[in-house]
């Protein structure tokens, strides 16, 4: 069976579970509804007042510009990789695999 339900559905099914006396378990049971897939769909509405995907917050960057990295090693030598990619706004991985691609890692020498 395919789960995949219109928004408006997932709003009409939240709906008439708020408006029946069945518990949540019971009301998914009858309709053949996934009881997680019911708590997201509420919880979502109860937060957005809707179920459209929020487009304006994609995510934080995968990709790093070498300038950009190369200013924040200057400024901060002694950053964490967590530090910076809050400050770059990315992830501390990006912040990895983009200080290794440029060739900005380097081991301190022992004395």
């Amino acid at each position: 069976m395919n789960n995949m339900y219109a928004n408006e559905v997932k709003e009409y099914f939240v709906k008439e579970q708020a408006k029946s006396d069945l518990t949540i378990e019971k009301f998914c049971e009858k309709y053949g509804l996934l009881i997680r897939s019911f708590f997201r769909w509420k919880m979502k509405l109860e937060k957005n007042h809707t179920l459209e995907r929020d487009k304006t917050n994609l995510g934080k960057s995968r990709k790093l510009k070498e300038d950009m990295l190369k200013k924040d090693i200057e400024e901060y030598p002694d950053s964490f990789y967590y530090e910076r990619a809050k400050r770059l706004n990315c992830s501390k991985m990006t912040v990895f695999h983009a200080v290794h691609k440029f060739g900005f890692s380097h081991k301190k020498k022992q004395s």
